[in-house]
């Protein structure tokens, strides 16, 4: 449902005033998915990745900046749900679908963040340091 509003406020002429509307309901239910059990946690991280979407694509409308977002989902959720395959892979897509607006507007994420993403991401950490460009070996 969220991939249906961003559709909506990406199509519609007046979508600053929808996104303003959807943007504090993402909030809250940003909060609550990380102040949720680590045993809801894997049910939760597809559904963040999605609000993040939205809020890399709408940020600059209401004034949201991504940057804590973006670390509470690495920190919070990614290491609790390494596990889980299809977190892992939306993950991946959903980095390689942003890699131009995070190095540019989010540039110390990836560093920040890669003991994190090879832990989560293990077997495809080949793939995702070729994606952004990272030699470290």
């Amino acid at each position: 449902q969220v991939k249906n509003l961003h559709q909506l406020c990406s199509k519609g002429e007046q979508n600053g005033d929808l996104v303003g509307r959807v943007y504090p309901h993402l909030v809250k239910i940003v909060n609550r998915c990380t102040a949720s059990s680590p045993s809801q946690k894997t049910s939760t991280g597809l559904l963040l990745l999605a609000i993040l979407q939205f809020f890399l694509d709408f940020g600059e409308a209401v004034l949201h900046d991504a940057d804590p977002s973006l670390h509470t989902f690495f920190r919070s959720c990614l290491s609790r749900q390494y596990a889980d395959a299809t977190v892992a892979a939306a993950t991946l897509k959903f980095l390689n679908q942003n890699k131009a607006k995070l190095m540019i507007a989010h540039p110390a994420l990836l560093p920040q963040m890669l003991a994190l993403i090879v832990v989560g991401f293990g077997v495809h950490l080949y793939v995702l340091l070729h994606l952004f460009g990272i030699t470290c070996f």
